[in-house]
């Protein structure tokens, strides 16, 4: 069962980053809830909640998309090693 979510999870993360199809799929997700909002929604706030929701997808795959062509690494596990480097500095003050 666990491997299954792992074989998922590696299509959606994978070496720290976003991958490029499931980027792909939010900000073509976002545009689409943008339109989709702005066609079938008549009450005004309505079109304002779906318009701020597509756009947050949309906005999330963009800037994944940036950070992968910056090598930034948003979903790595190195913060765990910075935190266990500052614990043996402090026993040992």
């Amino acid at each position: 069962m666990i491997e299954k979510h792992r074989k998922l999870f590696s299509y959606l993360i994978s070496d720290g980053q976003l991958t490029g199809l499931f980027v792909f799929f939010l900000v073509v997700a976002g545009f689409t809830l943008m339109g989709l909002s702005l066609y079938f929604f008549d009450h005004y706030h309505l079109r304002i909640i779906g318009m701020s929701l597509g756009l947050a997808i949309a906005s999330i795959g963009g800037y994944s998309a940036r950070a992968s062509t910056l090598r930034i690494k948003p979903f790595d596990n190195t913060y765990k090693k910075a935190r266990k480097s500052y614990e043996k500095e402090k026993d040992e003050s």
